[in-house]
């Protein structure tokens, strides 16, 4: 991978093996919250973003693209990553099959409730389980996208 840090840089700040650590660490904090379900899709989603952030910095480490570029077409948070992937944006080098497990975790909706209670809504499936599989795939598909880019740089 030719990307040099930068650690003034949100995206560069962290090398993409740097980031796929870091989303792997965040999927694990997922887990260790098991009795409180917003944070555990909090952890999923922001473990995936930063999978994908290993993939953003690998592309722009590959590619005359500026930073200002992949931030107007994938957003600086992690929900904005998961929101490209789930849409058009392109894949960078990811298979499409990851489209759906993005969708799944962009389309879990948190209702906060009157009381302490907070509960969870999804448009689809509201399986923590199929949300931990999702994050999954997301980071483990990130992970092999960064780990050609650093052996074929």
């Amino acid at each position: 991978m030719t990307s040099a840090r930068d650690e003034a840089h949100w995206l560069l700040r962290l090398s993409a093996a740097e980031w796929i650590d870091a989303a792997r660490r965040e999927l694990t904090l997922g887990a260790d919250h098991e009795a409180h379900r917003r944070r555990v899709i909090t952890h999923l989603r922001r473990g995936a973003g930063m999978g994908l952030n290993a993939c953003l910095a690998a592309a722009h480490g590959e590619a005359a693209t500026t930073l200002e570029e992949t931030c107007r077409v994938w957003g600086r948070s992690y929900m904005d990553h998961l929101r490209a992937v789930a849409s058009d944006a392109p894949l960078l080098e990811l298979p499409a099959t990851v489209r759906p497990h993005a969708g799944a975790l962009v389309a879990l909706q948190f209702q906060a409730t009157t009381g302490a209670l907070v509960s969870i809504r999804s448009t689809g499936s509201d399986n923590l389980d199929d949300a931990r599989d999702a994050a999954r795939v997301l980071v483990d598909a990130c992970a092999q996208r960064s780990l050609h880019a650093t052996l074929n740089p």
